[in-house]
């Protein structure tokens, strides 16, 4: 079958609705990050069955587009914007309470943001740099040994995180 390669991007995205509108963007510098699943598995349709969108949901105005550009493109100097949010991640908590000790667990790090990744239960925490990212992940490894924990580049996990195989054909 086909794999999938996995490689640096230079593109970032303004993902809304359902996932389905996409609008990139250069991303800029590379950004370092810690990746960690505490094991959950989360099915993607039961999350959206449990997420509750506000009525009537509100328009992302240009300037918070901007703004995201903005912070993309400045390589991660400056602290996480205060819209870094997912909205399933209410969702998926409903569904896992756990996933609130893995945001607090990120969240006692010095790192410049944490969220949820998707429909979860993945979560990330922003790093200023390599050694900051492999240093954090090295903590969350040795105050929660069960979890999976790496240290990634911009999409590049460090090290490989494992060969992703592709969906079947239809």
């Amino acid at each position: 079958g086909r794999r999938w390669r996995s490689r640096p991007s230079t593109w970032s995205c303004w993902i809304s609705g359902r996932g389905e509108l996409v609008v990139p963007f250069p991303s800029g510098p590379p950004r370092h990050y810690v990746l960690v699943w505490p094991g959950i598995v989360l099915e993607t349709a039961r999350v959206y069955a449990a997420w509750r969108p506000p009525l009537p949901p509100p328009p992302a105005p240009p300037i918070v587009k901007d703004r995201v550009a903005s912070w993309i493109s400045d390589g991660g100097a400056r602290e996480a914007p205060d819209f870094l949010a997912n909205d399933l991640e209410l969702a998926a908590v409903s569904l896992a309470p756990f996933l609130r000790e893995v945001r607090a667990a990120l969240e006692r790090l010095p790192a410049r943001g944490v969220g949820m990744s998707g429909s979860g239960s993945c979560f990330f925490a922003i790093a200023p740099d390599r050694g900051a990212a492999a240093s954090l992940a090295e903590r969350v490894r040795a105050a929660r040994p069960a979890w999976r924990v790496w240290a990634a580049r911009r999409g590049r996990a460090q090290p490989p995180a494992g060969r992703l195989t592709a969906p079947p054909a239809a």
